[in-house]
């Protein structure tokens, strides 16, 4: 394989996502140094596998101490006008979204995703319905 998809893959099979190569293995198959049953303390990282994380962290493009934003609360009056443009429209587009948002006073976001889970659910339960004898 070409290129840095190659390169991960390759990097991967020989020492794993972060350059460890895991916890030794004694003749037994046994861990070794770890104490206890459970897992003990871990080991120092060494420089090539904080590098590993480091350029792992820059491949996925996070920071590991972000934070996910909130989950929103719909107001009862919110959700009876979506799933009243629901009935009218499963699938609205962008700029209907967006003015459905600002009459809402809700992120575009925010809207767009209630939207996706809306259809979701809409065909997990057409699928339930199928299954059910009448």
């Amino acid at each position: 394989r070409d290129g840095w998809v190659g390169r991960i893959l390759k990097d991967h099979r020989t020492t794993g996502w972060l350059g460890w190569k895991g916890p030794e293995r004694s003749q037994n198959h046994g861990m070794v140094g770890l104490e206890g049953r459970g897992l003990g303390s871990p080991r120092p990282w060494s420089r090539s596998q904080a590098e590993g994380q480091q350029n792992l962290m820059e491949f996925v493009g996070g920071e590991p101490s972000k934070k996910r934003k909130r989950r929103t609360s719909f107001t009862p009056q919110a959700i009876e006008a979506l799933n009243a443009y629901f009935e009218k429209n499963a699938l609205p587009t962008g700029q209907e979204i967006t003015e459905i948002a600002k009459e809402l006073n809700y992120d575009r976001e925010v809207v767009r995703v209630w939207f996706c889970n809306r259809r979701q659910t809409l065909k997990n339960t057409s699928k339930l319905n199928v299954f059910q004898i009448p």
